[in-house]
């Protein structure tokens, strides 16, 4: 992109607030929650060890989707 006299004009997109960008942050994070809550339920010896797939799988198919086809309205449910 040039400008009047001929100067380039480096233009950078703000990219890094994006919804794909939260989404990845929200697995993250759910991915250390279920992990400690993994840790606890497996100190406490507690049957609670068999839901902690559940939310990763959910998280980390819905960033995945998300990232792909961002124009979905299903996927920030996920």
């Amino acid at each position: 992109m040039y400008v009047g006299l001929d100067l380039p004009v480096f233009v950078r997109p703000a990219r890094w607030l994006t919804t794909a960008g939260l989404a990845w942050v929200a697995a993250l994070l759910t991915m250390v929650l279920a992990l400690s809550g993994a840790v606890l339920a497996v100190l406490g010896r507690d049957v609670s060890i068999l839901l902690v797939p559940a939310p990763l799988t959910y998280a980390w198919v819905g960033c995945v989707l998300l990232a792909r086809r961002p124009g979905l309205p299903m996927l920030p449910l996920l």
